[in-house]
């Protein structure tokens, strides 16, 4: 699904982390330009161009920035990161069944994450 991404409008840009000594720099940008498949922050030598259907940078750096419509729609993706990793960090160390969980709740779990609801 494109986004509707148009001139002047502003994003919420994430620049990735290079090492571990790093500060996360993100901040709102204006789009400068926008095509069909991409739309591009900066101008000259600066430009970063993003794709219109993930908006994520494209280019051939291991670094890539990311590009939200607002900060709120980044934050919560990072709590869903973050709920996901505790969730996967509890399961990862368990060796036998809780006994807490039955077989019921187990089952409703399963279907969650299989997607049935």
């Amino acid at each position: 699904m494109k986004h509707d991404i148009k001139v002047g409008q502003q994003v919420y840009v994430v620049k990735p982390k290079r090492s571990r000594f790093d500060q996360e720099s993100n901040d709102y940008e204006t789009v400068t330009k926008v095509g069909n498949k991409y739309f591009y922050i900066g101008e000259n030598y600066s430009q970063m161009k993003f794709d219109l259907e993930t908006l994520r940078e494209v280019g051939e750096t291991n670094y890539l920035c990311s590009a939200y419509l607002t900060e709120e729609e980044y934050a919560a993706e990072k709590d869903l990161t973050n709920a996901w990793r505790e969730f996967k960090s509890i399961t990862n160390n368990l060796y036998s069944v809780p006994k807490h969980l039955t077989l019921e709740k187990l089952n409703v779990l399963n279907s969650i994450l299989e997607g049935e609801s």
